[in-house]
């Protein structure tokens, strides 16, 4: 079992019982360091960190973007360093590769690590960011383990329906519950490295 502290600007009524919350503004480098202080005194350590906080709404405000997305998980990471969190579960996106855009030419299947697509702006470049950096951390030997997790849109199928799972050839979405199944086999996942 696990012992967990959730953040987020504020909590909703949605938030599962029995789990500790604490509020915080990754973009501000003080309430990430803030949630750390917090998270070991109502802990004691922390072993795993995961991160799915991120403006999830590509094209909107390119500023709010870039604090949240890209300074606010390079504080979180930051961090990790300093209070030696030993794995990091990093929820990220298909955008990471700038993927997928109708603009690709020739669109192609698979997508894999050796295809290159167009970042169109701030979200694009910051998902990037999120896994170079999370990368060097690895690479630098200060986090040993890094998972990062390339999700597409997260869709309810209950309230949404099946239709919603595909929007295009390209491009699916993924069922929330699914979203939950990766998240705790990364969580579980044992190997080192990126």
């Amino acid at each position: 079992t696990y012992q967990i502290v959730g953040s987020d600007l504020k909590q909703n009524d949605s938030f599962p019982s029995g789990v500790e919350f604490v509020v915080a503004d990754i973009s501000q480098p003080g309430d990430c360091y803030a949630l750390f202080e917090q998270s070991l005194q109502l802990m004691g350590g922390i072993d795993i960190f995961v991160h799915c906080g991120a403006v999830s709404a590509p094209g909107k405000d390119q500023i709010l973007t870039f604090e949240v997305n890209a300074r606010g998980t390079f504080y979180l990471l930051q961090a990790c360093v300093l209070n030696k969190v030993s794995k990091v579960v990093l929820v990220t996106s298909g955008w990471v590769q700038g993927l997928p855009s109708p603009e690709i030419s020739p669109r192609r299947l698979p997508i894999d690590e050796s295809t290159i697509g167009l970042y169109k702006d701030v979200y694009h470049i910051s998902k990037k960011f999120n896994e170079d950096n999370g990368r060097m951390h690895v690479e630098n030997g200060q986090i040993a383990s890094l998972v990062s997790l390339r999700y597409g849109g997260i869709i309810n199928v209950n309230k949404d329906g099946l239709k919603a799972l595909s929007t295009d050839p390209y491009w699916t979405r993924l069922p929330l519950e699914d979203a939950a199944v990766a998240l705790a086999c990364a969580v579980e996942f044992k190997d080192k490295g990126f």
